[in-house]
């Protein structure tokens, strides 16, 4: 229950701040639509892809977190 919360203020934080950045660079009202649009495919990202590293093993996401240092 507690992670829905979190999701859906991720959600209003991303939209919001899209549209707020959206708003500084160009005062129409259609940037402020692109802005919420981008602020919100932003957040919709984020929860996929923390769905997705959930599913992972810890075992292989430590690995491949080693193998990416060591190979920098």
């Amino acid at each position: 229950m507690g992670s829905w919360v979190l999701r859906l203020l991720l959600l209003i934080l991303c939209g919001l701040s899209g549209t707020t950045l959206a708003t500084v660079w160009s005062p129409s009202s259609q940037a402020r639509l692109w802005g919420l649009l981008g602020g919100v495919v932003v957040a919709l990202l984020t929860i996929l892809m923390e769905d997705r590293l959930r599913r992972i093993p810890l075992r292989t996401l430590l690995g491949s977190l080693i193998g990416l240092f060591l190979g920098m």
